[in-house]
């Protein structure tokens, strides 16, 4: 796709003419300027601006065209539109430079609107698309870009009943100021959106600012209080408006065309200080965009004139801050596609509409789709034949605690009919707090001792079609039908697991972090019930497979190894994530901007063809920290200050790649081990749990585009962490878990053989028992491996499937037990595999003993 003169591939710009220098290095133009126009609506007037002087210097242009300003209307009365869309064409006509318009601005904010008439989405739509008409109709205008005005984000004061076209439904939030509502100012810009109409529209503006000019404040994940407490406080409510962006206009684009940190509390507007605001602005909108989602193709400031206190033309230091962003040279794509939804080939009938609701309760409050986060499985507890219109009837006017409406948002039947029963945009109260950024669903009957049947688990199973990688939580109730009582603690307590099978009927391998095992909340004893809420991990490739939920009595045995039948769920369809490819990774080279220390020599050189190996590290620090702020506290520290950062790249939590040495640098990452190495830094501390899949991915990608590039393999050869070669604790204690993961992506990324995991040896120690039959178990050799398993701590079990995933694998007893051919097995599967089997079960606990006081696990 183009980039046409008026527009421009980076993503700085400053609201208003004057700035224009900040936006320009050696003569290149490197951002876009904001012009607002007050034309009010005589349909004769032929008043024009000239934008050609900034088209010229190669800045990209936007011209936001407006009715008034505060008190006039930033668009007029409905019955003046036909007029102001033919004064906006006469300006277009008659205005060089410029093919970006922007029609009105905050159009929910009651001094933006005429004489305080509401302008409800539809009636923005109605005069957005009559301008859009009146200049795309004139010669020379075909392609020019009519953009929508941006909404004013945590606004109240626009809720308004449904469209009367039934576009999209009311948006009133009870117990709200305005006639006993609140608007809605996310649902607003959805709106908007929908009454326009696919393929009517040619870009979308927003707005988003901190409240204050902490630059921590770009990241904060902190959320509104009620009603809007499932949206952002702060910068990121960018996200909210463009999550709430229908599909069908996700290809369009973006543009932020007023951002700052608004005031401070004692109400300065923009203080004079290089606070790394604007840096970290332009950062998180380019991580944004580095993602592949849809393209936000400028961030522009507000504001450079001194028409009011947000000006930044006299705030020096302010100005350092934009050039130095500007550094960093970040552009949008503009080949970008939109992510397509998730198609489920299902049929769901809506009958939401026709269910008894109870009129003497609020109904239920209302959320973004983009805030549903996972599934909660319910049963109704009643026979098959039950339906959702009865389920509903008793839910609303049941006497004890009657509910506004059903409390699902789907229910499934027995023969398969998927019902859907509240939208998505419903905060039913299925599942208590956890109802707000869930969907319930509902499977009607009763499965207290028996799984439901085959059509209904299969209907189920495509609502839950889920993408790779992804973790959700699933509401289950489970009943103890044996005879022991099931112990939530002490050293072999009780849990809830999963298993998932490919076609082939093989199970699949997680590493630890992910082979999440459920807590019960108290001990279940025989025949009593127990509800818990438990986490779900998705396969890590696509496909069709089976999950089986099973108990686990940890280091004793599986449930389904004792005959048990489980709960099963076939064909779950797992849909593929992007992953990224080397010839796709970007990687931004701020090594130039970073700070250094000037009272220190340099770093040393070295030939690029010196380097052997790549060394990774964590930040061991929040994942919000930014590489400009560990490069000052590394140089600037009072103790053993470098001088420069130390590492060659950081990866962001979100995949983004910053190269912050060159290759030739011997940074002083690794002490000894510096010379001969690359230092990759993972922004975050792994102490407690691997780093997020966007982060694994990318280090993955870096590392396999530089191993091609330096003519390396990337493999356990090359890549190592700081801890294997050190005593330290970077790149974090769970290193050992992620390490298999990163090098099979590396190695895959790279063209290489490495298998992939499961097939990598996820586990280090696998200690094989042998298990015939119920009653007939290596039950004495087990009770002998106490105290080995306490000095060793293998992974313990009885299946040959899930020894082969390890490195070292002890089998227990001689060829009675586990076979011996089982031994070639484990061999033929890369395993290293000793048999502790004396000549009885006393023998062999003296081998185990032997190898206790040895302090190895292995002869």
């Amino acid at each position: 796709m183009p980039i046409y003169k008026g527009e421009n591939k980076y993503i700085y710009g400053l609201h208003d003419r004057g700035g224009e220098d900040l936006l320009t290095v050696n003569a290149m133009a490197k951002g876009w300027v904001l012009v607002t126009e007050e034309i009010r609506a005589d349909p004769n007037d032929l008043g024009s601006q000239n934008y050609s002087d900034l088209a010229n210097q190669g800045l990209g242009v936007i011209v936001r065209l407006n009715y008034g300003y505060y008190g006039v209307g930033t668009i007029p009365h409905p019955q003046q539109y036909d007029d102001f869309a033919r004064r906006a064409a006469n300006f277009v006509k008659h205005s060089a430079g410029a093919h970006v318009w922007l029609i009105g601005n905050e159009m929910n904010m009651r001094n933006e609107q005429p004489d305080g008439e509401l302008i409800t989405p539809r009636m923005y739509a109605t005069c957005y698309s009559k301008c859009r008409n009146a200049i795309k109709s004139l010669a020379g205008h075909k392609n020019d870009l009519v953009v929508t005005g941006a909404i004013a984000p945590w606004n109240y004061q626009t809720p308004y009943d449904a469209d009367p076209r039934r576009a999209y439904p009311a948006n009133k939030i009870p117990n709200g100021p305005v006639d006993g509502y609140f608007g809605d100012y996310i649902q607003y810009l959805r709106d908007i959106l929908l009454a326009i109409g696919t393929g009517n529209c040619d870009g979308i503006a927003v707005h988003a600012y901190t409240h204050g000019y902490d630059p921590d404040l770009v990241f904060s994940e902190a959320k509104m209080d009620p009603p809007y407490e499932s949206y952002y406080k702060h910068f990121r409510t960018y996200k909210d408006q463009l999550n709430a962006i229908p599909f069908e206009f996700r290809h369009l684009p973006v543009y932020i065309t007023e951002s700052n940190g608004d005031k401070e509390p004692d109400g300065t507007r923009w203080p004079d200080v290089n606070s790394g605001w604007v840096k970290n602005a332009y950062q998180e909108i380019n991580d944004w965009n580095q993602a592949r989602n849809q393209q936000i193709r400028a961030l522009i400031l507000y504001r450079w004139s001194e028409a009011d206190a947000w000006s930044i033309k006299p705030k020096l230091q302010v100005q350092q801050d934009l050039k130095e962003a500007v550094t960093g040279n970040y552009t949008w794509d503009p080949n970008v596609q939109p992510k397509p939804p998730l198609e489920i080939p299902v049929h769901i009938e809506n009958i939401s509409a026709s269910l008894p609701a109870n009129p003497n309760l609020p109904p239920y409050g209302t959320r973004p789709e983009s805030a549903i986060s996972r599934f909660i499985l319910h049963h109704s507890a009643t026979p098959p034949q039950v339906t959702p219109q009865r389920i509903a009837e008793y839910q609303t006017s049941q006497a004890s605690t009657p509910r506004p409406g059903i409390a699902c948002h789907f229910c499934v039947k027995d023969d398969g009919t998927i019902y859907q029963t509240q939208e998505l945009s419903t905060v039913c109260n299925h599942s208590g707090p956890y109802s707000a950024d869930s969907v319930g669903i509902c499977l009607i009957g009763n499965f207290t001792r028996t799984p439901p049947p085959q059509k209904q688990l299969d209907a189920t199973s495509l609502l839950l079609a889920m993408q790779v990688e992804k973790t959700i939580t699933v509401s289950l109730t489970l009943q103890n039908d044996g005879i022991f009582t099931w112990v939530r603690g002490g050293e072999n307590p009780f849990h809830l697991g999963f298993k998932w099978f490919n076609a082939q009927g093989e199970q699949l391998q997680f590493p630890d972090e992910l082979n999440f095992r459920t807590t019960l909340p108290y001990d279940v004893a025989p025949n009593q019930k127990v509800k818990l809420n438990a986490s779900l991990r998705a396969p890590d490739a696509p496909g069709s497979y089976k999950l089986r939920w099973d108990m686990v009595h940890e280091q004793i045995t599986w449930f389904g190894d004792q005959s048990d039948p489980g709960l099963e769920i076939e064909d779950i369809v797992v849909t593929l994530a992007e992953q990224p490819k080397p010839d796709e990774i970007q990687i931004q080279d701020i090594s130039a901007a970073l700070s250094v220390n000037p009272n220190l020599p340099p770093y040393g050189t070295r030939a690029v063809g010196a380097i052997q190996r790549f060394i990774l590290h964590h930040s061991a620090t929040s994942p919000q920290v930014t590489p400009q702020r560990i490069a000052e506290y590394q140089t600037l520290q009072a103790q053993n200050p470098r001088p420069g950062i130390a590492y060659h790249y950081c990866v962001s939590d979100a995949g983004t790649v910053y190269q912050t040495q060159p290759l030739t640098t011997i940074s002083n990452h690794a002490g000894q081990f510096s010379a001969d190495s690359v230092g990759i830094c993972l922004i975050g501390n792994f102490a407690s749990a691997a780093p997020p899949t966007a982060q694994l991915n990318a280090s993955a990608a870096l590392i396999a585009h530089v191993a091609t590039q330096l003519n390396l393999p990337a493999s356990d050869k090359t890549i190592f962490g700081y801890s294997d070669l050190a005593v330290t604790g970077s790149p974090g204690v769970t290193w050992p878990q992620w390490k298999p993961i990163l090098i099979s992506k590396a190695s895959a990324l790279q063209g290489g053989i490495t298998p992939q995991p499961p097939a990598g040896k996820i586990i280090y120690h696998y200690m094989l028992f042998w298990h015939h039959e119920a009653g007939n178990w290596a039950d004495i050799d087990f009770v002998s491996a106490i105290d080995y398993i306490g000095a060793f701590a293998p992974t313990v079990g009885f299946s040959v499937e899930e020894a082969e995933h390890a490195q070292l694998v002890t089998i227990v007893g001689g060829p009675g037990g586990v076979p011996a051919e089982v031994d070639d097995t484990l061999r033929a599967a890369g395993c290293q595999v000793q048999r502790l089997a004396g000549k009885d079960e006393a023998e062999t606990n003296q081998m185990m003993y032997e190898l206790i006081a040895s302090g190895k696990p292995f002869k």
